[in-house]
């Protein structure tokens, strides 16, 4: 399944009212809450954090939601679940990032997907799908080089499919399309990673 990124996720007029108006309600009941006699019937210091939390939209303080719900959720297939994940760089340039290959001999792959990732985080390059967000966000800065020869894996994030397998993002360029640009999909985190086909973007 491959997704191209939208710069811009509005919601039409009606869904956003319709949201609106329930968030106001649920606050409407927390201040009853406060407001009853025998007073609010749970911690009023973490009320308090959580609401600061919330407003300031660090949604993954109050726990419940990984960073990839958070800040890639479009970018997740409907009836995956996230199992592992990292938190995102701050403030992510790809002119930082350096692509590089993650093999230590020259057997020309890695056999299993725990390897893989063993070795992205030895080379700094565990980054997961709210990165991999960013990145396609400033993909013209993505070395040109790349295009149509190598995938950029990102290992930071494992789903699990509906089928029960475990997969990871990859990027790729997509040069079949009328707009060619980088697009995402994902693969089976157990399989055969061949250094001449994938990189990994590493941070450092």
């Amino acid at each position: 399944m491959v997704f191209n990124i939208k710069h811009s996720r509005s919601l039409t007029r009606g869904t956003k009212m319709h949201t609106i108006r329930s968030l106001e309600k649920q606050l409407d009941k927390i201040r009853q809450q406060l407001r009853q006699e025998e007073g609010y019937p749970f911690a009023l210091k973490q009320l308090g954090n959580g609401l600061q939390a919330l407003r300031d939209g660090r949604f993954e303080a109050i726990g419940g939601l990984s960073r990839s719900w958070i800040h890639a959720a479009d970018l997740i297939p409907e009836g995956y679940t996230i199992i592992e994940d990292v938190q995102p760089i701050f403030d992510l340039r790809v002119t930082d990032l350096r692509f590089v290959g993650f093999l230590q001999d020259k057997h020309g792959f890695i056999a299993k997907g725990i390897q893989l990732r063993e070795r992205a985080i030895a080379l700094k390059a565990n980054l997961g799908l709210a990165d991999a967000r960013n990145i396609l966000i400033q993909q013209n800065d993505i070395p040109a080089n790349l295009r149509g020869s190598l995938r950029i894996v990102f290992t930071g994030t494992i789903v699990r499919r509906p089928d029960g397998g475990l997969s990871i993002a990859l990027l790729w360029w997509n040069g079949d399309c009328i707009s060619c640009r980088w697009s995402i999909y994902f693969m089976p985190f157990n399989g055969y990673w061949r250094d001449c086909e994938y990189c990994l973007p590493s941070h450092q």
